[in-house]
């Protein structure tokens, strides 16, 4: 088959993509409702709302990461500018500007990375 006669894509079999974008769609909006639970709720599952509010932002970096978002721009850039701090501003706001730098390279990686993969 050529690759305009394929099927894949055509609406009768989701591709990996479409699954996974289902995927990413669902874990956020899940886990959004979550953290918003008043916290007695939450906890009569056995998880704190730290968690979830840690799982989601995960999350939603990853899809940002994966979909190359403006958010990823935003995100280098702050850390950018927090990893160029004076160490004593560093310092007063309690910022660890070496994990700030570990941030900034997995950000900048991740894109590089996925790509070498497919």
């Amino acid at each position: 088959m050529t690759k305009q006669q394929s099927t894949v894509g055509n609406g009768d079999n989701p591709t990996a993509s479409t699954m996974l974008k289902a995927a990413f769609t669902f874990c956020i909006v899940t886990l959004s409702l979550g953290a918003n639970l008043p916290d007695n709720m939450v906890s009569r599952f056995g998880v704190d709302q730290p968690v979830i509010i840690g799982t989601l932002i995960a999350i939603v970096i990853t899809w940002c990461v994966a979909n190359r978002h403006v958010l990823l721009v935003v995100l280098v850039c702050a850390l950018a500018m927090g990893t160029n701090m004076n160490q004593e501003t560093a310092e007063y706001m309690n910022i660890d500007r070496d994990i700030l730098l570990s941030a900034l390279i997995v950000l900048v990686c991740m894109p590089l990375i996925a790509k070498a993969i497919d």
